[in-house]
């Protein structure tokens, strides 16, 4: 069986380059970074308007949790809803992740966990992650600030959160159990595994426990995804691939791609900046295998398949993203990323 060999390929060290600007990069929000989308992995759910909107709370948390002569403290975004609650009830806590937190997750009672809550006479509550949102330790980004940003630190806030609920609440006996999906969902199952005299249980959703640098892996669950409802879809993504391959050897190539994709900039001919336009032409693929939404793994392979050729169906299905012409300026994106303000564009 074929693998994912249509998005590799991606090193090519090329000689000439031309890359003048020609259009103002307007990026989309839904575009994902080096196979993370704005806002974290995990997607909110969706609001409900007849629900009335809990409160914000912060909850004052130690910056340093590790060393006691650090006595700052931080106001950390938290949320809960007592409506099911039923005395004598667990105490549920979502765990938040890589993404600003808002009062989605405990004042919709028709999602899992809230309607699981209502079953059981839950009280839930929310937590938003460290330097995210408005939960901010040193009010900055810098290289000495982000030491503070660890899961440890993240899993000794819940810790702490917890015990300062149950005095706050007066919960006698109480039975907390963390929720959490993708990275939070690997807090959530660390969480109980370090603090099991804290935390009574832990649901863990698609928690990467096992963290792996350049995680090419998850291609083949693309391909797989793709050549099971489809063989020829995958074939079609294959073989555009190929000759997006073979036109990225030349700089007429490189133009006709640029003009195919409407890239910001012509495709440059150095590596680092070929390489951030194939990673933006695979995070479309990853991105829609990964959440089937907007749109389905059907309507990707309509796309792909129904657009002429094979190239063009790999042009079709990236357009799904919208938003403008296609960043290609990888030096830009280092220097957007390299913002120390809370307040940047790309800050979440």
């Amino acid at each position: 069986m074929k693998t994912l060999c249509f998005f590799a390929a991606v090193a090519i060290i090329l000689l000439c380059s031309d890359a003048s600007p020609v259009k103002k990069p307007k990026v989309s929000p839904s575009r994902m970074f080096h196979g993370r989308p704005f806002g974290g992995f995990l997607r909110k759910p969706p609001h409900d308007p007849k629900a009335p909107k809990v409160p914000t709370r912060y909850h004052d948390s130690k910056v340093d949790n590790f060393d006691p002569s650090n006595t700052k403290t931080y106001k950390q975004r938290y949320y809960y809803n007592d409506k099911w609650y039923k005395p004598g009830g667990p105490q549920f806590l979502m765990i938040g992740g890589e993404g600003r937190e808002d009062s989605y997750w405990v004042d919709n009672g028709n999602v899992e966990w809230t309607l699981l809550a209502q079953e059981v006479g839950a009280i839930v509550f929310d937590i938003e992650h460290r330097f995210y949102g408005d939960s901010q330790p040193t009010g900055d980004l810098k290289f000495e600030s982000l030491k503070y940003l660890t899961s440890e630190q993240a899993l000794a806030d819940v810790k702490n959160f917890i015990l300062d609920m149950n005095v706050k609440f007066n919960f006698t006996n109480p039975r907390w159990i963390t929720f959490g999906g993708s990275y939070p969902g690997a807090l959530s199952a660390w969480a109980r595994q370090l603090y099991p005299d804290v935390i009574y249980a832990a649901v863990a959703s698609s928690g990467p426990v096992q963290a792996v640098v350049d995680f090419t892996g998850y291609l083949d669950v693309v391909y797989t995804a793709l050549n099971n409802y489809n063989p020829a879809c995958s074939a079609s993504v294959h073989n555009g691939f190929l000759k997006i391959n073979d036109l990225m050897k030349t700089e007429s190539g490189r133009k006709s791609l640029s003009s195919s994709f409407n890239t910001c900039n012509q495709i440059p001919s150095d590596s680092d900046n070929i390489n951030y336009f194939y990673e933006a032409i695979i995070g479309t693929y990853m991105g829609q295998i990964q959440y089937s939404n907007p749109q389905t793994i059907p309507y990707l392979c309509s796309l792909q398949m129904g657009a002429g050729d094979d190239l063009q169906g790999v042009v079709a299905v990236q357009s799904m993203e919208g938003g403008g012409c296609l960043d290609v300026d990888y030096n830009g994106y280092i220097a957007a990323m390299s913002d120390t303000s809370i307040d940047g564009d790309w800050s979440d």
